[in-house]
Order: C-alpha cells, then sequence, then structure tokens
C-alpha cells in the first residue's frame, strides 16, 4: 500500500487489515519447492476434468429453498494434506428447480472460511430469483484446514498455489458433474475466487456465464504490491531462498505469472460475462482490475464506490443483480 493513497482506500478494507494483521501467511517457509516447479508443465498441459463422486446427505427444505451437502475426494489429493483431501460443498436450489434453473458455483476468496458468507449474501437471495447456487469450501480452510494451521494463515508458499490448483480442479469437475443435470451453468467468486472462476471458466466447455467479484488480474500486485504484503513472513522466506540467491519477491513472482489471466490457457471464454471492481479496494488495484476486462475479451467493469470487504457485505444486492443477468442472459442464449 502506498500510505500516501490512504484517503482514497477504503476504510472498511484497513480496519479489515488491521485486524488481521496478527499473523503472517508463509511462518514455514517456500515449502513444496519441487512442486512449484512443476506448475509451468502443469499449465502447458491442462488434462480433462477428472470424474468425481459426489456423496450428497439429506435435503433440508424450507421456505421454497432447497439445501443439500455433499462431500467428493478432491482431484488433487495427492498434493494436499490429509485434512483437506475431502472436498465439501453445498447446493442451494429453488424448491421448485428443473434442469432449466440457472446454477452458478461460487469459488472461495482469501479468508472466506466455510459457507456462511455466500450462503446468506448470495446464494439464499439468488434462490428466491429462481437461481441455484453451488458453494465450494476451499482446501486448507474450515472444514478442510491442517492441524496447525491458525485460521487464513497457510503456512506455507507453496499450499497457496496448491490451493489455487485443487480449486481449480475441483471446480472444473462439479461443473462436469452438474453438466448434465443443469442446462446453465455459470462461476463466480471473489477476489481469489473471482481469479480462479475465470480459470474454470476458460478451461470447461460447459461454463456459459463468468462473473468476477474484486478480482486481480493476477496474485502480484496483491501479495506483492498492495495490502496483503504486509501479511507476509518475509523472514522465513528469505531463510528458505539463501541458497539460491534470490528475494522471495523476485522467487513468488515467477510462480505467480503462472496465473496471470491475460496469458492462461482457455479453450473459449464464457459468452456471458459481469465483472464487478471496487474504485478504493485496498488489495486489488485499478489497473489490474482493467487486466481483467481485456482477459475478457474487453467485458465492460461494473465500479461500486466501496473497497474489497464492503463489496461483498455492503454491496452484495448490486453483485446479485450482476450475477443473476449474466445467468438469465447465458439462459436465453441456449434456449
Amino acid at each position: 500500500m502506498r500510505f500516501g493513497d490512504a484517503n482514497k482506500l477504503s476504510l472498511l478494507d484497513l480496519a479489515y487489515r488491521a485486524a488481521t494483521n496478527n499473523k503472517k501467511f508463509f511462518s514455514n517457509g517456500i515449502g513444496d519447492k519441487v512442486y512449484l516447479e512443476s506448475l509451468f508443465a502443469l499449465v502447458d498441459d491442462i488434462s480433462c476434468p477428472a470424474p468425481v463422486e459426489i456423496n450428497f446427505g439429506k435435503t433440508q427444505k424450507y421456505f421454497g429453498i432447497e439445501m443439500t451437502e455433499g462431500t467428493f475426494i478432491s482431484p488433487q489429493n495427492k498434493i494436499l494434506p490429509a485434512e483437506s483431501r475431502v472436498a465439501h460443498l453445498k447446493v442451494i436450489l429453488p424448491e421448485n428447480h428443473s434442469k432449466g434453473t440457472p446454477v452458478v458455483l461460487h469459488m472461495a476468496g482469501t479468508g472466506d472460511i466455510g459457507f456462511k458468507r455466500r450462503e446468506v449474501f448470495l446464494a439464499i437471495p439468488l434462490a428466491k430469483q429462481g437461481i441455484g447456487s453451488i458453494i465450494l469450501e476451499s482446501p486448507y480452510y474450515g472444514l478442510r484446514k491442517p492441524h496447525g494451521q491458525e485460521g487464513m494463515y497457510i503456512l506455507e508458499a507453496s499450499d497457496l498455489f496448491k490451493m489455487v490448483h485443487a480449486n481449480f480442479e475441483e471446480g472444473r469437475s462439479i461443473i462436469d458433474f452438474f453438466k448434465d443435470k443443469f442446462k446453465t451453468l455459470g462461476v463466480t467468486g471473489f477476489s481469489m475466487g473471482g481469479q480462479t472462476s475465470m480459470m474454470i471458466g476458460f478451461n470447461h466447455p460447459s461454463v456459459k456465464a463468468l462473473i468476477p467479484c474484486v478480482a486481480p488480474h493476477s496474485p502480484i500486485p496483491v501479495f506483492l504490491e498492495e495490502t496483503l504484503k504486509d501479511s507476509i513472513d518475509w523472514h522465513a522466506l528469505e531463510l528458505d531462498l539463501i541458497a539460491e540467491g534470490i528475494s522471495p519477491t523476485e522467487y513468488l513472482a515467477r510462480f505467480f505469472s503462472v496465473s496471470d489471466m491475460t496469458t492462461f490457457p482457455r479453450i473459449h471464454v464464457p459468452p456471458s460475462r459481469e465483472i464487478i471492481a471496487a474504485t478504493g479496494d485496498a488489495y486489488v488495484p485499478k489497473r489490474s482490475s482493467e487486466q481483467i476486462s481485456i482477459a475478457l475479451e474487453n467485458t465492460p467493469i461494473t465500479w461500486l464506490n466501496g473497497g474489497h470487504v464492503s463489496t461483498l457485505v455492503l454491496e452484495s444486492a448490486i453483485v446479485r443483480e450482476k450475477i443473476k443477468t449474466a445467468m438469465l442472459r447465458a439462459k436465453n442464449l441456449y434456449t
């Protein structure tokens, strides 16, 4: 963050940063360097989505809505800690749903632990408007949090990449599972979840709508330039990189470049798109949001007067409307 710009940034973003800045990401250092080096080859050769079998629990019905929780073995379980290998999701649908009901997959952002935020602010109100939702919990969070990790503070840098990698493959497998059950599928997400939603949307032909919200085009501005850089244990990373003779910033930037949305591999761009960004975002700078527009074939941006955190908390009605617009547009394109 540039301190001279503080008055232009969301006070809620700055307060949230101050409240959560007592712990650090990557306190155990770099982690799995062999895995990190493998990322370049993995991105160059993205395979078809792995099939998964989702085991559903009992469906709960109330006020015209159906809620069902489910689990499946992550297609990336071999790279994840034992506690993260079982994926957890929640499906929230209108009670009168059919194959024609549009359904959107909600990917989690950094620190989005559990289902509650996406359930309360987005999925339940959307179901009351005829839009179904699937909410996936990220590995390393909530029910999938490894022992020894405190809250959202991932212990090793490589774990962040494994989280995103697993989210990408789990999301594509979920879309694949539901593609014959619902005609119109979309993907959305906040922050990191918005970036992951683009990765999924680019690489599954059944994704017809894409709605990234306050998403960066790359992790570089978020983790290395803006607010979150103050929440990284740089000393632990430096100790792990003495032999390499490279700074932690240079090291991380090399691997973060793999998930730059302007260059990330794609088989298509979903035809129905909405982008939401915030004018006072202390995490994602304006230029990064503009790169998202370029990556999505110059899709216009809806700019909200506020910050990163307030977009979901205070502007959820606008976010829901944009999700609904994109989903119904996609439905009309294919009926």
